[in-house]
């Protein structure tokens, strides 16, 4: 008698499929694998030789922890633009006539997005302790926590927004902006201290911006969600965590709307097979209005 496999060993088939399938595009995917990466790094080189804030932290060492979360930031490009043509080419079409159940597609897309980010992060993070001279993370467990819930929130909501998409050509146009957009409001490009301004009071709304608040707060040890801070005293773990209840309540809310999307909005079906189906069925059914008129 044979046993179906678990469901996790759905999953990882699914991850190896769609990275064979991500790296079939190479232009594509070497702009999601190396941009990132310079995206993250950029800003240090910016203020390397800058001098110490007020309370002697450097420029540099708040910068690096953000450039730890561009790659995060990023799964929303490689997530759009990877669900636009697997739907369009119809590869998710023909996965749902598969014992495999849709989570297991889904959850293994979602992994196999948030792996190559996570892995981007471990490189930059090698790049600015090795090159850079910043020093490794105070609290290691809020950096990693900062960084996986940012990918589960990323793709989840991500998922649920590129069924809304048109076709994959005009995804990649239509997300590039928004993920630049996060990158600037995140952050992660300046360092501010004093008082918040507009901007920065509604960029706190943003996930990308959450996600960075928590890093940057684990990484360096220090209160970076509070704006009205200029010295940041040290902080213990459970300070720390303390201090992120905002940013991870706003990442629990983006991970509820994506779930919502995801619900409402996904579809497996090519747009053009909708489009198709509702033009065929409109034209079904005028043609019998017209003969019922005879």
């Amino acid at each position: 008698m044979s046993i179906n496999p678990t469901w996790p060993r759905y999953v990882w088939p699914q991850v190896a499929l769609s990275q064979r399938v991500y790296w079939q595009d190479i232009a594509f995917a070497l702009v999601g694998a190396v941009m990132p990466i310079a995206m993250g790094i950029f800003p240090m080189v910016q203020v390397r030789d800058a001098p110490p804030l007020p309370g002697g932290i450097r420029p540099i060492d708040l910068l690096a922890p953000s450039g730890l979360c561009v790659s995060i930031i990023w799964i929303a490009y490689a997530v759009i633009n990877s669900a636009a043509r697997r739907r369009e080419t119809r590869t998710y079409k023909r996965l749902r006539a598969t014992p495999i159940p849709q989570s297991a597609i889904l959850v293994g897309e979602a992994t196999s997005a948030a792996l190559p980010a996570l892995a981007q992060s471990g490189i930059v993070l090698a790049i600015a302790v090795g090159y850079f001279s910043v020093a490794p993370p105070v609290h290691w467990t809020l950096v990693v926590t900062g960084l996986v819930i940012g990918a589960i929130t990323m793709g989840l909501l991500t998922f649920g927004v590129s069924g809304l998409l048109p076709s994959s050509e005009l995804s990649t146009w239509i997300v590039t902006p928004f993920v630049i957009g996060m990158w600037i409001l995140s952050g992660s490009l300046t360092v501010t201290s004093g008082v918040a301004s507009t901007i920065d009071r509604i960029s706190d709304y943003l996930p990308s911006t959450a996600f960075v608040q928590i890093v940057r707060t684990g990484y360096v040890g220090q209160d970076f969600v509070n704006h009205d801070l200029v010295r940041h005293p040290q902080l213990s773990l459970s300070q720390a965590v303390d201090a992120i209840h905002q940013p991870l309540g706003v990442l629990i809310l983006w991970i509820a709307v994506g779930y919502l999307l995801f619900r409402t909005c996904f579809t497996w079906d090519p747009r053009t097979s909708r489009r198709r189906g509702r033009i065929t069925g409109s034209a079904t059914g005028n043609r019998s209005v017209t003969g019922a008129g005879r």
